[in-house]
């Protein structure tokens, strides 16, 4: 009988597959000694190894599935997390969320709603926040006050100030104190921090797209696989 060809992968490349470790982070546990194959500790990220071969990663078994790619509507006041907190809503009460635990890109804060991209292929989203992908985040941003041109100028060229360092973007008034927003990095409380540093509250913040996928056919809440197109589309973005 014919011996089967195992296909060798690079063991940071396969813990990332699994969706719940960045290939950064498979690096560090590896580095740090909280990996073992078939019983052995490895610490070199580059070594490679098959989806046959058994993998331990901080003490639990590495279980490498299907692909799932899915576009989800986050709700306001609900916690971009799989932890609970003050009895606040959370991924856990999304029971396939709760039940997967895929991992996701674009964490959206409390008071934010909008498009986060979940999928168990760890390599995509390492790939959507290296900010030298420069992937594209859309928002919809209401405010209580609208910016003057002067500001606006400072926004799209690149705002920076003693706390923070943005790189430009695109924005412009789209009327009733509403703006639209893109930018091509995803810095924590970004959109919100740029009006804010001139007095300006952000009311409503919704993201309505990443790359090339949207929030389009979406009901606030309801979550939706990737189309193949959509996927193809996504990568191409990353390169």
């Amino acid at each position: 009988m014919a011996r089967v060809e195992k296909k060798l992968i690079r063991l940071n490349k396969l813990i990332a597959s699994s969706g719940k470790y960045s290939r950064r982070e498979a690096d560090k546990l590896i580095f740090e000694g909280r990996v073992t194959v078939n019983g052995l500790m490895v610490y070199n990220p580059a070594e490679r190894f098959s989806v046959q071969d058994r993998i331990i990663v901080n003490g639990e078994l590495l279980e490498l599935s299907k692909r799932i790619y899915l576009r989800f509507y986050k709700p306001r006041r609900m916690l971009t997390s799989y932890d609970s907190f003050r009895c606040k809503k959370s991924l856990l009460d999304i029971p396939f969320f709760r039940n997967h635990k895929l991992g996701y890109s674009g964490r959206l804060d409390y008071d934010s709603e909008g498009l986060i991209i979940f999928t168990n292929d760890g390599e995509l989203i390492y790939n959507l926040q290296r900010p030298e992908n420069k992937v594209e985040k859309e928002y919809i941003v209401y405010v209580n006050k609208k910016l003057k041109l002067k500001e606006e100028k400072t926004i799209i060229n690149g705002l920076e100030t003693d706390n923070f360092k943005y790189l430009p973007c695109k924005l412009w008034y789209e009327g009733r104190n509403r703006y639209r927003v893109i930018l091509v990095e995803g810095k924590k409380r970004q959109v919100r921090n740029i009006f804010s540093h001139f007095k300006i509250k952000v009311e409503r913040l919704i993201r309505v797209r990443v790359g090339n996928v949207t929030i389009k056919g979406l009901d606030v809440g309801e979550y939706k696989e990737l189309t193949n197109d959509e996927l193809e589309g996504l990568l191409k973005c990353i390169g």
